[in-house]
């Protein structure tokens, strides 16, 4: 009768040895930011459950005391009753045969179980983990004791509390990881988030060559032609070229007189000087983060960008910024850009100028963005040379073919949507 008692006891330790070893790893991986967020909703097993981690020396302890008293006590049961029965040949089967028992039933197998469901593993032990930490106390207190000792005498303060911040790269590893279950929209909002800071407004501008404006020298029909048909509420106004930029106009302040069609060619320079606000330059190093945060300040939406020699370079919008978190605001942006032509074949035919990250956004391509900036200075800095028409070069498995080069720079270009064998011209 006392071996069957002992037997059950042995049995009994086993479970709580796989207790504490599940709890443990489920309390060290569950995720605190979620855990968190539960407790702020009023989740009363998490908000239970974030206090003891709040003492993570205590509950480690604790359940570090429980395992071990119940591996040694499980090992001396297991010694008397192998004795009884067998005698003292039987230890040594016996042992590997607890080892082995131990090792599947209370250390595996639970803490399997605990990494694939931390939350609902830690929820359910949460109450008993609660009231083994309260009984243990005593011996804990005196055991931290002892530990922080030899643990300042290897240089470190167990007192001082780790750093929770997480650095920008930390967070994308976050967000583009499986532990925040989160839509493809949503993760791809944080990370553009994430990305505002390393990316300069040159990345994302309307090149110089493809800026809509008013030239005041242009005649009265032409610009009330180009004031009805733009798509724009702000153009920049300038005499002959960009580089004489007299300021930014809103369209909102023409449609009366062009409703009246008071809109005389004669009076159009004071007119629209008069209905100008001064052009806001800013320098082509300018991260997206620094110039959203000064937009917002200098309640500005338009930004004229100049390089180191102060030659103007393009345009970049506040639109355009959050166009990079949000995507684009159109729910089907193909029929909208129009520098880009879908021919049957898989060819697409392109405007050189075209920004290589609005290609990408486009096609879902990764085409490189770390030097050029358009596909037009990409295609010359991989040949290194302007190609005559005709050239073709593949591009990161992409191929492309030259069609219209013009003033040393490159029109219009085919490029594949498969990464297909052509005859390549690169020299």
């Amino acid at each position: 009768m006392t071996m069957v008692i002992l037997s059950i006891c042995l049995l009994l330790l086993i479970i709580f040895s796989a207790f504490f070893s599940g709890s443990e790893t489920a309390v060290m991986t569950v995720n605190r930011y979620k855990l968190r967020t539960l407790a702020n909703k009023g989740n009363k097993k998490a908000n239970h459950l974030h206090r003891l981690l709040q003492r993570t020396d205590q509950l480690l302890a604790t359940i570090l005391l429980g395992n071990t008293l119940t591996h040694i006590l499980a090992s001396s049961l297991a010694t008397m009753i192998v004795i009884h029965y067998f005698g003292p040949l039987g230890i040594l089967p016996s042992t590997i045969i607890l080892t082995i028992v131990i090792l599947i039933f209370a250390e595996l197998l639970p803490k399997t179980i605990a990494a694939v469901k931390p939350e609902a593993f830690s929820f359910k032990v949460v109450t008993s983990l609660s009231i083994l930490v309260f009984i243990c106390r005593p011996f804990v207190f005196g055991m931290t004791i002892i530990s922080n000792w030899f643990i300042r005498l290897s240089g470190i303060d167990p007192h001082k509390s780790k750093n929770d911040v997480l650095s920008a790269e930390e967070l994308r590893t976050v967000v583009d990881g499986p532990l925040l279950k989160l839509s493809a929209k949503n993760r791809e909002m944080l990370l553009g988030v994430l990305d505002l800071p390393k990316v300069t407004v040159t990345d994302i501008m309307i090149t110089k060559t493809d800026v809509i404006g008013i030239d005041i020298n242009d005649s009265t029909e032409d610009i009330v032609r180009l004031v009805n048909n733009t798509p724009y509420s702000r153009l920049p106004v300038f005499k002959d070229d960009l580089e004489e930029i007299i300021g930014i106009i809103h369209i909102r302040n023409l449609v009366k007189d062009l409703t009246h069609n008071n809109f005389d060619k004669n009076k159009l320079k004071d007119y629209i000087l008069s209905k100008t606000d001064e052009a806001y330059f800013v320098p082509e190093s300018s991260t997206l983060l620094n110039q959203l945060f000064e937009f917002q300040k200098l309640n500005e939406r338009i930004a004229l960008i100049v390089d180191e020699y102060g030659d103007i370079q393009g345009l970049c919008t506040l639109d355009d910024i959050l166009e990079e978190v949000v995507g684009e605001f159109t729910a089907d942006i193909t029929p909208n850009i129009k520098d880009v032509v879908f021919e049957k074949d898989g060819w697409l035919v392109i405007d050189g100028g075209l920004a290589i990250r609005v290609l990408n956004r486009l096609m879902s391509w990764s085409l490189p963005i770390n030097g050029a900036k358009t596909i037009s200075g990409l295609v010359i800095e991989e040949l290194e040379m302007i190609p005559p028409p005709g050239t073709c070069i593949k591009i990161s498995g992409y191929p492309l073919e030259v069609m219209h080069v013009k003033d040393n720079y490159i029109k219009t270009l085919r490029i594949h949507q498969n990464n297909i064998t052509i005859k390549s011209n690169k020299t």
